[in-house]
């Protein structure tokens, strides 16, 4: 892809990012911002509220060890909800588990549309974020048309 591509924002594609650490939620802004608005939440039960309230969010990318709602427990709710919206975003599992195989095996069950192993690159970071929003694109429920003006 172009480097010039990298700076045009994705319009009404945008992407949550679930992490109690405050620094790692910085560090993922700072590779997906150039390309998606982004919107954060510090823990599984922000990130779930976030996600029903905000019918931008097209990719979640969340911790795995997180207080209140887990990573696992938000891929459950995503996948679970009566909302085909919800249901089709795409969760990317971050995690730095030892047991990156026994884990990716497991989130991949749960739901997890992708795994991305600590530490990682921006790279990997923006290529699964574009993957993902494009297929969430093409799959998501359309949504209502806007008024038009003569209405």
């Amino acid at each position: 892809m172009a480097a010039d591509q990298d700076t045009i924002l994705e319009p009404g594609m945008t992407i949550l990012i679930v992490d109690d650490s405050r620094v790692m939620r910085q560090a993922l802004k700072k590779i997906l911002s150039g390309v998606y608005p982004v919107v954060e939440a510090g823990d599984g039960e922000e990130g779930w509220a976030r996600v029903l309230d905000d019918p931008a969010v097209c990719c979640v990318y969340t911790d795995l060890s997180m207080p209140r709602l887990d990573g696992f427990g938000l891929i459950r709710r995503i996948r679970e909800s009566g909302d085909p919206r919800v249901r089709e975003i795409p969760v990317v599992l971050i995690t730095g588990n030892e047991d990156s195989v026994g884990t990716r095996e497991r989130a991949l069950n749960a739901g997890a549309s992708s795994v991305v192993q600590k530490p990682f690159n921006s790279g990997d970071i923006l290529e699964v974020a574009r993957r993902h929003v494009s297929q969430y694109r093409s799959r998501a429920p359309a949504p209502p048309p806007a008024p038009s003006e003569d209405q």
